[in-house]
């Protein structure tokens, strides 16, 4: 009796397993895939390497792409279903058509905590103060200290320390002085080994014409040295857009320099600082100069400004630099800007005397990052970081126009496996709907159900299965009874069969159109819910197990002997 009232319980556990299983376990299984976000809105994206003229909404879609990547620099893994049998797995990452060089001076350390480095190849650090008299630092302007060095380098972007002089007298003598160009080298060392960084940029605002032999000895000597202590070492030049003097001898140059950074920074005559084309300090003309060098338009990199130039509109005298995020605040909400061929400009009033603004916007810096790609140049330079004060859409056109998102890790995978149990999960989800809302069930479902063509089948094979091993119980305990060493395992197989075969009947009673006022024959008048099909099963259960204790039980007891 004792071991009867186990198996009662194990039969009632297992009971409340299928339906606790058929309740939560369904809400678990059978569900769609579900990818990242950023895969399901950049299929257009994945194995292009350039967009060409997209629309605005595309391009608004790959920017806000673009920015979700940004947030994993380690990239999004992730894959693709080609067809019903071709998995594509790869992972997502970001690609610069060029370099990207950032320029950050020292006095805006302070505005860079927010800076996104991903988008940059090149961190370039303004600080390093040329001492001329003895070739060592007036001041490093926190380049020791300053975390953004961390955060770039953690970003994969390079670091640059720039090197500056702007006085012209004192400049004539240290290229004359081979003492203090050993020791720049050998300061520069010491802080790019200090901070771990990968180059220096040599940025001297003005040379005397009578310098050119000896700024491309210096820039020899100082290469070597520094070559000589790591060849990895970078090291660029920046170069006017207009060499009046002839100081830069660019061929010379070219095989101990890695980069050319031409400067469209500086003002020039009343207008725009950096027109596009017109004049001879435009983009265009001064890139055509350049390139006329003979130098590979790879070397060079074209630097644009954050910020615009106020003019005076009746003298046309120069009166101040604007950062970007000054001109959005103080000037285009107040007056509307008008566009021009050379840039944008709008009409503004400073002390009541007529002034005028040149600034590039989004844009016009659009088709100037257009022409440096099409020129083939190896990059975009951008004076300054902070000066637009993390503007969107500058950024925006910085991604839009030089960023691109691309594949990597890609991966075939034949997915005949994984399509049957796609198949499997797809129909135990259809179930978990039609157990849940039956009423619901429409035609349509019903016809991508694959299994219920088959539930007559499996019931008549499960009710088959019962007879037999009941028939091969029964006659094994009339002959050995206590003595059968598996009877406690068959008859648990056996009430396991009872339970599986009466939700098999339960199922095909559910699913079959010929019965009428139960399960999905007649929608329009279903009242039948899972709850009701619980309370069938349970009592179809209890009687079950009525029915083999006043039934089967006695048949079990071996005859009386006498």
């Amino acid at each position: 009796m004792m071991n009867y009232f186990r198996t009662m319980r194990f039969a009632f556990y297992l009971l409340l397993g299928i339906c606790l299983f058929s309740i939560d376990g369904f809400s678990k299984i059978g569900l769609p895939e579900k990818k990242h976000p950023v895969v399901n809105s950049i299929n257009y994206l994945i194995d292009r390497t350039v967009e060409q003229k997209v629309e605005p909404k595309e391009k608004q879609k790959k920017i806000e792409v673009v920015r979700k990547i940004l947030q994993h620099p380690e990239g999004i893994a992730d894959s693709i279903k080609q067809n019903d049998t071709i998995l594509k797995r790869f992972t997502l990452c970001l690609r610069k058509r060029c370099e990207v060089f950032g320029y950050l001076p020292y006095w805006m350390n302070n505005n860079c905590h927010d800076l996104n480095l991903s988008l940059f190849t090149t961190l370039a650090f303004y600080g390093y103060e040329l001492d001329e008299k003895t070739g060592g630092y007036k001041t490093l302007n926190g380049w020791d200290t300053i975390t953004v060095i961390d955060a770039a380098r953690k970003a994969k972007c390079k670091i640059s320390l720039c090197v500056y002089s702007k006085n012209k007298d004192k400049l004539k003598i240290f290229l004359k002085s081979k003492n203090s160009q050993k020791t720049l080298a050998s300061k520069i060392c010491t802080q790019l080994e200090k901070r771990k960084a990968d180059g220096v940029n040599i940025m001297f605002d003005d040379i005397d014409s009578t310098c050119r032999q000896s700024f491309t000895k210096f820039v020899q000597s100082f290469s070597q040295s520094l070559k000589s202590v790591n060849d990895n070492y970078q090291i660029t030049i920046t170069v006017p857009v207009i060499d009046q003097s002839q100081v830069y001898d660019i061929q010379r140059l070219d095989s101990c320099t890695d980069r050319f950074v031409i400067d469209f920074t500086k003002r020039k005559d009343y207008g725009a600082i950096a027109p596009l084309r017109g004049v001879d300090y435009s983009l265009e003309a001064g890139i055509a100069r350049y390139l006329s060098s003979g130098v590979s338009s790879s070397k060079f990199i074209a630097c644009v400004p954050y910020y615009g130039a106020l003019w005076d509109f009746q003298t046309k005298e120069f009166i101040k630099y604007v950062k970007y995020n000054r001109v959005m605040s103080d000037y285009a909400s107040d007056y509307g800007s008008i566009s021009d061929k050379n840039g944008v400009r709008i009409d503004a009033f400073e002390e009541l005397d007529s002034s005028q603004l040149w600034y590039d916007d989004a844009r016009t810096l659009s088709e100037k990052y257009n022409l440096i790609l099409q020129n083939k140049l190896g990059g975009v330079g951008i004076w300054a970081l902070g000066y637009d004060n993390n503007q969107s859409e500058l950024c925006n056109a910085l991604i839009d126009n030089l960023i691109y998102v691309d594949s990597t890790n890609v991966t075939v995978i034949s997915t005949k496996l994984f399509t049957i149990w796609d198949g499997v999960k797809k129909e135990l989800a259809l179930y978990k709907f039609l157990f849940q809302h039956p009423c619901q069930f429409n035609d349509e479902m019903r016809r991508e159900m694959k299994l219920d063509n088959y539930i007559g089948y499996i019931t008549l094979t499960m009710v088959i299965l019962l007879m037999l091993v009941t028939v091969f119980y029964i006659a094994r305990i009339r002959v050995l009874d206590d003595d059968w060493v598996y009877r406690k395992i068959v008859l648990r197989l056996l009430i396991f069969m009872v339970v599986i075969t009466m939700i098999s009947v339960l199922m095909y009673c559910f699913l079959s159109p010929d019965i009428e006022s139960f399960g999905i024959s007649d929608p329009d008048k279903c009242e039948t819910s899972f709850g009701v099909i619980l309370q069938i099963l349970g009592i179809g259960f209890i009687i079950g197990l009525l029915a083999m204790k006043l039934l089967v039980v006695p048949l079990t007891k071996p005859k009386d002997t006498p």
